[in-house]
């Protein structure tokens, strides 16, 4: 049984309302006890920067509606037929908004479920505002959640906090994961074929340097052979030169005896 009283509110809305008087079918009751809770929250938008309003919850059928079961769609219909909810629509689009505002200070349940996901709505408040923009924007790519800490944000909804998420913005954030996985490849890519060519680049100079020097330690060798050879012939020559003129000397001396 879950009771909100609002009469002590300077308002319009002067009930006692009990879930008990939701008149809900068997089917619905057993998913009342905490989609009750959840779902007036997230119909309500609550933690949304827009906080009177939530798309996709009201029972009218929207181009593209969020999945539920048949005991939530009965359970959101109860809480509408009871005036929990109100709804509404904008640019054709169906919305629903908290009856009151009061039931976020004296619907003690509510009021609970607020605080225990407050940092999660925060995220959530946070990626949805990027979410918009990326969507009126023509959904380009450079709008998606950036590496960092929007992306780590956007994946700790999802491991999280996924019930709270709306199916475009669960979209949103994977399509955000996988452009930046693939950008993160294409960028691993475009280092290791830079640093393949670096590599190769540095090959091919040291192979040249390498044949350079070998040229030119084989242009050396082969000016110290010629110069070596040039050398042995002179001294051959004179030495030759040498012999001949001590064979003269001899010859010379035997003609003078």
């Amino acid at each position: 049984l879950v009771t909100i009283d609002v009469t002590g509110e300077q308002s319009a809305v002067r009930r006692r309302a009990r879930l008990s008087d939701l008149r809900l079918t068997d089917q619905a009751s057993g998913a009342a006890s905490a989609e009750v809770v959840s779902g007036t929250a997230l119909a309500a938008g609550v933690g949304n920067q827009d906080a009177a309003t939530h798309r996709g919850l009201a029972p009218s059928r929207s181009q593209n509606p969020p999945p539920r079961s048949p005991a939530q769609q009965v359970l959101v219909d109860a809480l509408i037929a009871a005036r929990f909810l109100t709804t509404d629509r904008q640019d054709d689009t169906p919305i629903v908004s908290l009856a009151h505002e009061a039931l976020l200070r004296r619907w003690d349940e509510l009021a609970q479920w607020i605080t225990s996901n407050r940092e999660h709505l925060r995220l959530r408040a946070r990626v949805e505002h990027s979410q918009h923009r990326w969507a009126s924007q023509g959904q380009h790519a450079s709008l998606l959640l950036p590496s960092g800490l929007p992306l780590e944000e956007g994946q700790v909804l999802l491991r999280e906090a996924r019930p709270l998420l709306l199916a475009e913005t669960t979209d949103y954030i994977e399509r955000s994961l996988t452009h930046r996985q693939a950008e993160s490849r294409r960028q691993r890519l475009i280092r290791t074929t830079a640093l393949t060519m670096s590599l190769t680049a540095a090959l091919i100079a040291i192979l040249a340097a390498l044949w350079i020097n070998t040229e030119r330690n084989a242009a050396l060798d082969a000016k110290n052979a010629e110069a070596k050879a040039k050398d042995e012939a002179l001294a051959s020559a004179k030495k030759t030169q040498v012999e001949k003129d001590r064979a003269d000397a001899k010859a010379d001396e035997a003609r003078r005896h």
